[in-house]
């Protein structure tokens, strides 16, 4: 099995202001220094804005802020965390509803491998004794190939570990010669009581039940 990771992206719901976001505002306000931007939208274009760098792409509306980076060596040094930290520490009063951290890996298999990794996700029990929760909620979606063979084509399984936190884990076969699976791991936090910076400052903890459940699956 080739475990390969795609990126990480944070994802934050509520009130912004995408005009005041520029790469000047970034270096000098927040103290955020992604190397040379190498595209934006238009300033033109106050209701969104698009900075991008080498490995990092922000995006801004109305009402969502995200931040991904691609490309990341060693995903315990990832960017992404620093970056909204230090964003909202500026703008500690920006109304926020929720924010959540993507992990988002690629899995390529042998034959045999494929039908391990299925019956490990066809395994309540031992999906619940994994993440540490009483119940956990599995959703399957499948395709009838030629012969009549019953194939995996999606799986989502969704819990609280909390009443503050939700996680899902989506997993969908991708359609290429060798077989594949695409895996997101969703950890999403509500902002009512918890300030945002706590997403950033747990991500290393955060990053240990990923890999936790990922070590799992490889047996």
């Amino acid at each position: 099995m080739d475990v390969k990771n795609n990126f990480v992206s944070n994802i934050t719901l509520g009130n912004f202001n995408p005009a005041i976001l520029s790469d000047e505002f970034l270096k000098k306000e927040c103290d955020i220094n992604l190397g040379d931007l190498i595209e934006q939208t238009p300033h033109e274009m106050p209701i969104m804005r698009r900075l991008v760098y080498k490995g990092i792409k922000i995006d801004m509306d109305l009402e969502r802020f995200q931040v991904l980076e691609q490309e990341i060596e060693h995903i315990e040094k990832c960017r992404v965390p620093h970056i909204m930290k230090q964003y909202f520490k500026k703008l500690p009063y920006t109304p926020l509803r929720m924010s959540g951290i993507n992990f988002n890996f690629t899995y390529t298999f042998d034959k045999s491998e494929e039908q391990k990794f299925i019956e490990f996700l066809a395994s309540e029990n031992k999906i619940t004794n994994i993440v540490k929760v009483n119940k956990v909620t599995i959703e399957k979606g499948r395709f009838i190939e030629k012969e009549k063979e019953d194939i995996f084509t999606k799986w989502v399984c969704k819990f609280r570990p909390s009443n503050d936190v939700k996680i899902e884990i989506r997993v969908e076969r991708l359609k290429q010669e060798q077989i594949a699976f695409l895996m997101n791991y969703n950890y999403e936090m509500s902002l009512k009581k918890t300030p945002v910076t706590v997403l950033a400052e747990n991500y290393h903890g955060i990053l240990k039940q990923v890999e936790e459940f990922v070590k799992n699956i490889e047996g």
